[in-house]
This record gives structure tokens, sequence and C-alpha cells, in this order.
């Protein structure tokens, strides 16, 4: 078969079973690779992605809770709360504060409040009042402080008051503010008496937060961060999963303790898988797109076309198998003929040139017979193309010497010594050329002793015969 046909051939039976896989594919085999292999392997890779979300949480907050700490140490606690304000201490407290503030401008501001709810000292003006002292400022009830100026809704805070009097009695305690998107981090103000004045509020924003998890590679900036309930969710407003009404604690807590809960958004029908996981401050949410555990339509084409590919490579390549035999075959039998010349010329010191081709014409026929007794059983056809092969194959061998020798005569005197010989047939194998061949009436005739020395050279060619039986071309 020639190669344009076995190129048609492969395409159009490649065709056929690449729309057998086609529609095996669409009517369920996507869907198996989907939730047996795609799905685990999504999965995996988004479990793994909240939990780094959850240890970076927990990183970030603990780094500001040690800094935060190190800046309560830092200050007198019993001043603050007390009358006994100098200018020298002023300009301290207020040089220390600024400079955290520049260093760290997440901080949204800092309060220093008692039990009564009186503020005692603030970086933030909102928090004063209009009275002027001389060596202190004066400051607003927590109540009137958290009230927006040219507001009249009572709901509307700067801070949830509710927080501001939460879990004072910790001496540290950490909170969630998600109607103002606000970290608050929470001190007992203690001063060197070991004696309780109030409380230290750090107060930071939700940017500085995502801020961080951006730059250590944990989200995109295009994810969306919220609070809510006490949890960090990532792309919950995007799902619009805020709207989902989950206000009560006991509920929210249920519904989030199942990674394998899917949430449909009424808004826009999407559907999104819910992973979440716990870390010290407050349980990490994430939703994802149900999309994502779907095989894409690219993902589907890369797949389509490397199967197309890989069907026509095989069909292309069984092929071809057929031709590749016959190609090995015809190696073995130039190696079984070299060796048959080798051992001629052993078996003589030298030769006549005008008989060296007729000799060598008059064993042909046997060697064919010999070779093709030992391939075992074959067809007539494939005993018809072994016999044109063999006998093609050995013409141009002589052809070869004879030509080589006749360039060689004139410089010869009498017969040509088998030195010679040799060394003009290394040349011919090294050089590969061969001339077109001529056909020759071949003689019954052989020499039974030298059947004897080929023999070994036979059984190479017999292996390949039963390892490797040719078949029709």
């Amino acid at each position: 078969m020639s190669i344009l046909r076995k190129i048609a051939f492969s395409l159009l039976l490649t065709a056929v079973l690449f729309s057998v896989f086609i529609f095996i594919g669409y009517t369920g085999l996507f869907t198996v690779l989907e939730t047996k292999f795609y799905n685990k392997h999504a999965e995996q890779i988004y479990k793994e992605q909240v939990r780094l979300e959850a240890e970076s949480i927990n990183n970030y907050i603990s780094e500001n809770r040690q800094r935060y700490e190190a800046v309560l140490n830092d200050i007198d606690i019993q001043k603050i709360y007390t009358s006994q304000w100098d200018e020298k201490y002023i300009i301290k407290l207020h040089d220390l504060f600024k400079l955290l503030l520049e260093q760290y401008p997440g901080i949204e501001f800092v309060w220093f409040y008692d039990g009564k709810g009186l503020i005692h000292y603030s970086t933030i003006d909102f928090a004063e009042k209009d009275i002027k002292l001389t060596n202190k400022k004066v400051y607003k009830n927590i109540k009137d402080a958290v009230k927006p100026e040219n507001t009249t809704n009572p709901d509307d805070q700067i801070i949830t008051l509710e927080l501001l009097t939460e879990g004072n009695d910790k001496k540290f305690n950490f909170l969630l503010d998600a109607k103002n998107n606000l970290l608050l981090y929470k001190y007992k103000a203690v001063d060197k008496l070991d004696l309780t004045r109030g409380i230290a509020l750090f107060v930071v924003g939700k940017n500085d937060l995502k801020r961080y998890l951006v730059e250590k590679g944990v989200i995109q900036l295009s994810d969306r961060l919220s609070f809510y309930n006490g949890s960090f969710v990532i792309n919950g407003y995007t799902a619009g999963f805020m709207k989902s009404g989950y206000s009560d604690n006991r509920s929210w807590k249920k519904f989030i303790s199942d990674n394998k809960e899917i949430y449909k958004d009424p808004d826009s029908g999407n559907e999104y898988l819910l992973f979440s996981e716990r870390s010290d401050f407050g349980d990490v949410v994430t939703l994802v797109n149900l999309n994502e555990f779907k095989l894409s339509g690219a993902i589907k084409t890369l797949l389509l076309v490397s199967v197309f590919v890989t069907i026509y490579l095989l069909i292309f390549l069984l092929l071809s198998f057929k031709q590749n035999k016959l190609v090995v075959l015809q190696g073995k039998i130039r190696k079984f003929q070299i060796a048959f010349l080798k051992e001629y010329l052993e078996a003589k010191e030298s030769v006549e040139p005008e008989n060296l081709s007729n000799d060598l014409r008059l064993r042909s026929k046997k060697i064919k017979e010999d070779l093709t007794k030992h391939l075992g059983r074959l067809s007539a056809s494939q005993k018809k193309k072994i016999d044109s092969m063999v006998e093609e194959s050995w013409d141009e061998l002589v052809n070869i010497i004879e030509n080589k020798v006749s360039r060689l005569q004139p410089r010869i005197q009498g017969n040509v010594q088998i030195g010679n010989l040799e060394e003009i047939i290394a040349r011919v194998l090294e050089s590969g050329s061969v001339p077109p061949s001529r056909k020759v009436t071949i003689p019954a005739a052989s020499e039974a002793a030298l059947q004897a020395k080929h023999v070994g050279t036979l059984e190479e060619v017999e292996e390949l015969g039963e390892a490797e039986e040719p078949g029709e071309a």
C-alpha cells in the first residue's frame, strides 16, 4: 500500500472512530472524567487554598497583636487614665502614635476608654469634644463618638457600639465589625500596678487585611473580602451570598460546617460550592463557582484533538507495521548473502575475474531455496514476494562486485586475489551504492560443501520467519 493510500485510509478510519468517541464523550464520558478525576483534583486545590487563607489570616492578626502589645508596653497607661498630663508626656504619646499610624496606615484609629465608656485618648478628631484644656483634650463618651456627624439615622455608626462592650473581661479580644468592615483589637489597659484601667482599642480597616493576603499571593486583587457572623468570607458578595439571610449565628455555623454545601444565587442562578476552614480568630469561608469543577470548552477541545491525533498515529503505525517487517526481512536476507560471500571467499585463494560473476550466479537458486525453506510455511503471494526480494538483492550484490572488479582489472595481472576482493566488498557495503539490477537466467548448480558453512546464518533468518511471519502486502 502506498503512502498516500495509507494516509487516506488512516484519516477515514480515524474519522469514524473519532465520531464514536465524541458521541460517547458527550453522552457520559466527560461527566465521568469530571466526577472521578477533574472534580477531585479541583476540590483538593480549593481545600488547600482555603487552608492557606486561614493560615495567612492567623499570621496577619497574630503579627498585629504582638505589634500593638509592644506599643502598650511602651506607654504609661496610668497617666492616660488620670489628669496628670504634662507637656512632655503629651508630645511623647502623640509622636508614638503618629509614628505607628505612618508605619501602618491600615490602622483607622486608636482609643483608650474606661468601663463607663468615657474616652481618655483618641488618635482621631471626631471623638473629641469642643472643649479645649491647656494640657489635655476632652473626649466624648463612646456612645456619642460612634455616631457620625450629619446623620439622623440612629443605626448609622462608625463602629458598632455593642462590640465595644463585648468581652471586656478578657485580656485580649479580637472581633470583626461586619457592618463597618473593621477588625477590632481589644486589650485590657493594665497599668504598672497591675490595675485594669479600661480598654485599649486598635481599629484596622478591612482593606489592610486584603492587601496582606494579596501580597502573600493567597487571593487575587479581584477577589472580594467581607465579614459575616464573625467569619471571613471570600467572594461572598460576588456570589450574592451575603444576601442569604443567615443572620442567626447558630444556623450560620451549621451551614458552613458542611464543606460539600452548594449555594445557589437567587439573583444570577449560578451555583457555588462552599469551602471553610477554622482559624484561631474565626471561620474562613470561600465560595467557588461550580463551573470551576467542570471541564471547560478549551480542555475538552484539547482532549478531542489529542484523541484524534493519537488514533490517527496508531492506525498509521499499524498499517506501516507489515512493511516494516518486510524491511527487516530484507536486511536479514542481505546479511545472509554477505555471510555467504565471506564463506565463499574463505574457501578460495584467488578467483578469475571472468568466472567470478558466473560462479556467484550459479549459487543464487540454491541460496533462495535454502532461505525460503527456513522461513516455514508461506502463502503463494508471500513466497513470490520473498523470491523476488532474494533474487533482486543477490543480483544487486553481484552487479556491484562485477562493476568494481572490471574497474580494477586493468591494474591487476592474472587472477584477483581474495584480499583485493574482500576489500572491494567492504567498500561496497560502506558506500551502499546499488546500480540498477538486471535479471539473469540462473542454472541449477551448487556446491554441497559450501551449504554446511552458512547454516548458522540461515538459522538467524529462520528466527525472523517464526517471530515476524510477513502477511500479504
